[in-house]
């Protein structure tokens, strides 16, 4: 989906890769990338969104943001 290993480090196919990256998760040790959605991945990865409402909203306003050039600072 993001076009690259969300792990680098971690060769796809490679013994164990699977169970790597699943330990990776559970730990919460999730990828950090800077794009203009980093916020809303951060917050799914951390499973903070109550409704896809509320996803829906931030990205709202991400591209509000984008389109005005305002910073955009959610919740």
């Amino acid at each position: 989906m993001m076009g690259h290993a969300v792990f680098p480090e971690i060769i796809d196919g490679e013994e164990e890769w699977y169970e790597k990256v699943r330990d990776k998760f559970e730990k919460q040790q999730f990828p950090q990338e800077t794009h203009a959605c980093s916020a809303i991945t951060s917050k799914c990865w951390l499973k903070e969104y109550e409704s896809a409402e509320k996803l829906l909203r931030d990205i709202d306003d991400i591209e509000k943001g984008l389109r005005t050039g305002e910073a955009t600072q959610l919740d």
